[in-house]
């Protein structure tokens, strides 16, 4: 049973709708995530953050919304 449950030292990669990227860089820096892609059209940002400091990011008054990313098929 003990091992269903997902480790909180698992990173999980999201894509994060901001109001500034650079606020919820340092959040996210802050929260022991990594930045990976900065989108240069659309106010968002792609990062690896630990699981165990997801709220933090979610918490952030600079997220409007957050996406597991994720491959998927699309044919």
């Amino acid at each position: 049973m003990k091992d269903e449950l997902p480790s909180l030292k698992k990173n999980v990669s999201l894509i994060i709708e901001t109001d500034d990227k650079a606020a919820l860089r340092k959040v996210i820096e802050a929260a022991g995530g990594t930045v990976t892609i900065e989108y240069a059209s659309v106010d968002m940002l792609a990062a690896e953050v630990p699981l165990s400091s997801l709220e933090d990011v979610l918490k952030s008054p600079h997220t409007v919304a957050i996406y597991k990313d994720k491959i998927q098929k699309l044919f």
